[in-house]
């Protein structure tokens, strides 16, 4: 193909006028879809983003790139769901080898006035490291 053709393609793609093709036969071996789905996952949530960017037709044009289909929505709120129970068992095990844990709670306000209150856990580790964990927020 040439490069003026593959342009005019491009810009047929960008104007929204063709689909890029769907591979099904990603290059991606399972191992490396798993680990790409883990790591787009991370990114959404460590970076706050809305889990309705794996709708957009231009993040799905971007993954075309790549041969990368991403999860759906739904599998995400799975992840979503693991990952709170994973995160939740391993906070309460490291909370009961302290000796003592301070609470402090902490209420406020958004523009809208919809009130949120957080729950924070202090503490000192053996090693006489500071600590804080964010025990609950609503």
């Amino acid at each position: 193909m040439s490069k003026k053709h593959g342009a005019e393609l491009q810009a047929e793609v960008d104007k929204g006028r063709i689909q890029p093709r769907t591979v099904q036969n990603s290059f991606l071996n399972s191992g490396l879809k798993a680990l790409a789905n883990r790591r787009l996952f991370k990114w959404l949530v460590n970076d706050s983003r809305a889990f309705n960017v794996v709708r957009s037709k231009h993040f799905h044009n971007f993954c075309a790139t790549f041969k990368y289909k991403p999860p759906s929505r739904p599998t995400l709120d799975k992840m979503l769901i693991v990952s709170h129970s994973q995160v939740e068992d391993m906070l309460c095990a490291e909370l009961k080898r302290q000796v003592s844990v301070a609470l402090t709670c902490d209420g406020w306000s958004s523009e809208a006035l919809d009130g949120y209150l957080g729950q924070t856990g202090h503490y000192i580790t053996a090693e006489f490291e500071m600590k804080k964990r964010l025990i609950r927020a609503s």
